[in-house]
Protein backbone atom coordinates (compact mmCIF):
# COMPACT_ATOMS: atom_id res chain seq x y z
CA UNK A 1 0.00 0.00 0.00
CA UNK A 2 1.31 3.45 -0.90
CA UNK A 3 1.48 6.03 1.86
CA UNK A 4 -0.64 9.12 1.50
CA UNK A 5 1.44 12.06 0.30
CA UNK A 6 1.31 15.43 2.05
CA UNK A 7 2.79 18.57 0.56
CA UNK A 8 3.98 20.88 3.33
CA UNK A 9 4.71 24.51 2.37
CA UNK A 10 6.41 26.41 5.21
CA UNK A 11 9.17 29.01 5.02
CA UNK A 12 10.39 28.70 8.62
CA UNK A 13 12.95 25.84 8.67
CA UNK A 14 12.26 24.83 12.29
CA UNK A 15 8.50 24.68 11.78
CA UNK A 16 8.95 22.88 8.46
CA UNK A 17 11.19 20.29 10.13
CA UNK A 18 8.82 19.78 13.09
CA UNK A 19 5.65 19.45 11.00
CA UNK A 20 7.43 17.15 8.52
CA UNK A 21 8.54 14.95 11.40
CA UNK A 22 5.06 14.85 12.93
CA UNK A 23 3.46 14.00 9.58
CA UNK A 24 6.03 11.26 8.88
CA UNK A 25 5.43 9.77 12.33
CA UNK A 26 1.72 9.65 11.49
CA UNK A 27 2.46 7.53 8.42
CA UNK A 28 2.50 10.14 5.64
CA UNK A 29 5.03 10.59 2.87
CA UNK A 30 6.01 14.28 3.10
CA UNK A 31 7.25 16.60 0.35
CA UNK A 32 8.36 19.96 1.77
CA UNK A 33 8.53 23.36 0.07
CA UNK A 34 10.07 26.60 1.36
CA UNK A 35 7.63 28.98 -0.33
CA UNK A 36 4.55 29.18 -2.52
CA UNK A 37 6.42 29.06 -5.82
CA UNK A 38 8.22 25.87 -4.80
CA UNK A 39 4.97 24.45 -3.40
CA UNK A 40 3.15 24.95 -6.68
CA UNK A 41 5.91 23.22 -8.64
CA UNK A 42 6.10 20.33 -6.15
CA UNK A 43 2.32 19.92 -6.14
CA UNK A 44 2.33 19.49 -9.91
CA UNK A 45 5.12 16.87 -9.64
CA UNK A 46 4.09 15.01 -6.48
CA UNK A 47 0.28 14.82 -6.80
CA UNK A 48 -0.36 15.22 -3.05
CA UNK A 49 -3.35 13.81 -1.20
CA UNK A 50 -3.29 16.81 1.18
CA UNK A 51 -1.62 20.21 1.23
CA UNK A 52 -0.49 21.94 4.43
CA UNK A 53 0.15 25.57 3.52
CA UNK A 54 1.66 28.42 5.52
CA UNK A 55 0.05 31.78 4.73
CA UNK A 56 2.97 34.21 5.12
CA UNK A 57 5.75 33.04 2.79
CA UNK A 58 8.19 34.78 0.45
CA UNK A 59 7.68 34.92 -3.32
CA UNK A 60 4.02 33.81 -3.13
CA UNK A 61 1.60 33.79 -0.20
CA UNK A 62 -0.28 30.67 0.78
CA UNK A 63 -3.57 32.23 -0.37
CA UNK A 64 -2.15 33.05 -3.81
CA UNK A 65 -0.69 29.56 -4.11
CA UNK A 66 -3.98 27.90 -3.15
CA UNK A 67 -5.87 30.08 -5.64
CA UNK A 68 -3.56 28.83 -8.42
CA UNK A 69 -3.85 25.22 -7.24
CA UNK A 70 -7.66 25.41 -7.23
CA UNK A 71 -7.54 26.46 -10.89
CA UNK A 72 -5.26 23.52 -11.78
CA UNK A 73 -7.15 20.51 -13.23
CA UNK A 74 -5.29 17.92 -11.11
CA UNK A 75 -4.93 19.94 -7.89
CA UNK A 76 -8.32 21.62 -7.63
CA UNK A 77 -9.86 18.98 -5.37
CA UNK A 78 -6.93 18.37 -3.04
CA UNK A 79 -7.79 19.32 0.59
CA UNK A 80 -5.80 22.26 1.99
CA UNK A 81 -4.96 23.03 5.63
CA UNK A 82 -3.87 26.65 6.05
CA UNK A 83 -1.37 27.11 8.90
CA UNK A 84 -0.95 30.73 9.96
CA UNK A 85 -0.17 33.13 12.76
CA UNK A 86 -2.75 35.47 11.22
CA UNK A 87 -5.76 33.16 11.54
CA UNK A 88 -8.10 36.13 11.94
CA UNK A 89 -7.15 37.31 8.46
CA UNK A 90 -8.02 33.98 6.79
CA UNK A 91 -11.08 32.96 8.79
CA UNK A 92 -13.17 33.17 5.63
CA UNK A 93 -11.22 30.18 4.35
CA UNK A 94 -14.19 28.76 2.53
CA UNK A 95 -13.92 31.72 0.13
CA UNK A 96 -10.30 30.79 -0.55
CA UNK A 97 -10.99 27.05 -0.67
CA UNK A 98 -9.17 26.11 2.53
CA UNK A 99 -10.61 23.02 4.16
CA UNK A 100 -9.25 23.94 7.59
CA UNK A 101 -7.23 26.68 9.30
CA UNK A 102 -4.69 25.84 12.03
CA UNK A 103 -3.36 28.72 14.09
CA UNK A 104 0.31 29.21 14.98
CA UNK A 105 1.85 28.37 17.31
CA UNK A 106 0.64 24.96 16.17
CA UNK A 107 -0.93 22.75 18.81
CA UNK A 108 0.34 19.40 17.50
CA UNK A 109 -2.50 17.14 18.70
CA UNK A 110 -5.09 19.39 17.05
CA UNK A 111 -2.98 19.63 13.90
CA UNK A 112 -2.74 15.84 13.67
CA UNK A 113 -6.52 15.45 14.20
CA UNK A 114 -7.19 17.96 11.43
CA UNK A 115 -4.81 16.24 9.00
CA UNK A 116 -6.13 12.76 9.79
CA UNK A 117 -9.73 13.92 9.35
CA UNK A 118 -9.06 15.37 5.90
CA UNK A 119 -6.67 12.63 4.79
CA UNK A 120 -6.80 9.36 6.77
CA UNK A 121 -3.32 7.79 6.54
CA UNK A 122 -4.48 4.17 6.27
CA UNK A 123 -6.61 4.57 3.18
CA UNK A 124 -4.94 3.76 -0.12
CA UNK A 125 -4.13 6.44 -2.63
CA UNK A 126 -6.32 6.45 -5.68
CA UNK A 127 -4.33 6.31 -8.90
CA UNK A 128 -5.53 7.40 -12.31
CA UNK A 129 -4.04 7.74 -15.75
CA UNK A 130 -2.72 11.15 -16.67
CA UNK A 131 -4.28 12.95 -19.64
CA UNK A 132 -3.25 12.01 -23.18
CA UNK A 133 -2.46 8.42 -22.30
CA UNK A 134 0.66 9.22 -20.30
CA UNK A 135 0.97 6.45 -17.72
CA UNK A 136 1.83 8.39 -14.56
CA UNK A 137 0.61 8.10 -10.97
CA UNK A 138 -1.54 10.88 -9.60
CA UNK A 139 -4.27 11.47 -7.06
CA UNK A 140 -7.80 12.08 -8.27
Amino acid sequence: MMKKRVLLAEDDPDTRFLLSLVLAEQGYDVAAARDGVEALALAEQEAPDLIVMDQMMPRMTGSDCVTRMRAHPRLGGVPVVMVTAAAGLVRGGEQLSFDAVVEKPVELDGFVRTVRTLCPPGAERRVAKAPHGVNRRRTV
